[in-house]
């Protein structure tokens, strides 16, 4: 999905996408550092599914990646009697 589509562009600022109206705040942050750089992973909640939904990649500050995770995995459960 190129990030153009939802009004994302790589190397756009962390600032930037908290302003845009569709993203905001993420549910959680997970933050790396490397002797270069820190590096962040956004993970957006699906919008009333809970699970992971969209995911945002930065580094030093700056987008540099977007993908959606997958959805949370449906788990039925069937009692059998014999």
């Amino acid at each position: 999905m190129p990030l153009s589509a939802q009004g994302l562009y790589a190397g756009m600022t962390d600032t930037q996408v908290l302003n845009l109206p569709r993203w905001g705040r993420p549910a959680r942050i997970t933050r790396m550092k490397d002797t270069h750089s820190w590096r962040e992973r956004w993970t957006y909640e699906h919008q009333g599914k809970g699970g992971d939904g969209r995911v945002l990649y930065f580094e030093n500050g700056l987008l540099v990646k977007h993908e959606d995770a997958l959805p949370p995995a449906s788990i039925e459960a069937r009692a059998t009697t014999e």
